[in-house]
């Protein structure tokens, strides 16, 4: 991570309305520079596609560059999974519950196994503690320090004390059926890359 200072000199109304809408913190400035970053890719491909004569793209090219399209879009698709300390050692503490022991069985895994796969999927991000965030079950407080440390967009979960909440701070909190339906959306959220 690379740390700028930026001196910005700016119109006395225009620095306050953006003060007050919120644009001038550094997450609105990293997401406003991405955002510029890939319309800037983007221009410079039409300015490409626009200089190429149609003669002069074969139909193998034309394929490979549908591919590379498809492919993009599929990554922008793409969920990035999050956890925490805390959130890693609950989920040790739930594999013990003798009751999963059958179920996970059926799905052709060991607990040992289980976990090893999801350290595989996730990121463990540093999460300071939050209090209060959910008040009908403060332990699921954690599942919101975590997507806050994340600077996630969405919190995927099950757990009715976090879905009644519908979102925390700009985080959507989504059932995994509402959250399969964003993904799959050609205009699914990006998360910011890291």
């Amino acid at each position: 991570m690379t740390t700028l200072e930026l001196i910005l000199n700016l119109p006395d109304e225009l620095a306050r309305e953006a003060r007050e809408a919120g644009l001038l913190t550094p997450e609105a400035i990293e997401s406003m520079l991405r955002d510029r970053l890939r319309a800037q890719a983007g221009g410079e491909l039409r300015s490409l596609w626009t200089r190429l004569p149609a003669e002069e793209i074969s139909e193998g090219q034309l394929r490979e560059i549908v591919e590379e399209v498809k492919t993009i879009r599929a990554e922008r698709r793409k969920a990035l999974c999050y956890t925490s300390d805390a959130l890693t050692l609950e989920l040790a503490r739930v594999l013990q519950y003798s009751r999963l022991a059958r179920r996970i069985a059926q799905l052709g895994f060991s607990k040992e196994a289980l976990a090893e796969r999801y350290a595989q999927l996730v990121e463990i991000v540093p999460a300071p503690s939050i209090v209060g965030a959910v008040p009908t079950d403060p332990d699921d407080d954690a599942v919101i320090a975590c997507a806050v440390a994340a600077k996630a967009t969405h919190i995927v979960s099950g757990d009715k004390d976090l879905l009644i909440l519908g979102s925390f701070r700009d985080i959507n909190i989504l059932s995994p059926a509402d959250a399969m339906q964003v993904i799959e959306s050609p205009r699914a959220p990006r998360r910011a890359d890291r």
